[in-house]
């Protein structure tokens, strides 16, 4: 589950097939701990990786559409993703990774 953050525009100076290929849709970190909370709270996912919450709940609900979760939100017209708002950060991690481990660190590093 790649994470992009916030709000911004395009990057000005990327050439549009840059934007074809990675397209800059993104969730913000609020909707993450909701959907933390929708897939039964933090105790739900410890010591899960980023890749088991792919594999358990990602894939699955995607799976029909064969799209990405923020494309599969933006299809049924989920709050989360009516504004139409832009990344402002891409996030990368190792799929191993502990994902409550990635969401603290990211909750973190953008505290006010």
């Amino acid at each position: 589950m790649g994470a992009a953050i916030s709000e911004s525009n395009t990057i000005p100076s990327a050439p549009e097939s840059y934007h074809r290929m990675f397209p800059l849709h993104g969730l913000s970190l609020s909707h993450v701990e909701e959907f933390i909370e929708a897939y039964g709270g933090r105790q739900n996912f410890d010591g899960w990786s980023t890749n088991d919450v792919c594999t358990k709940i990602v894939k699955p609900k995607t799976e029909r559409l064969q799209c990405s979760y923020v494309d599969l939100l933006r299809a049924i017209q989920h709050p989360a993703c009516r504004e139409g708002k832009k990344a402002d950060v891409y996030v990368s991690h190792s799929w191993a990774s502990n994902f409550l481990a990635v969401v603290d660190c990211l909750l973190h590093h953008f505290a006010d």
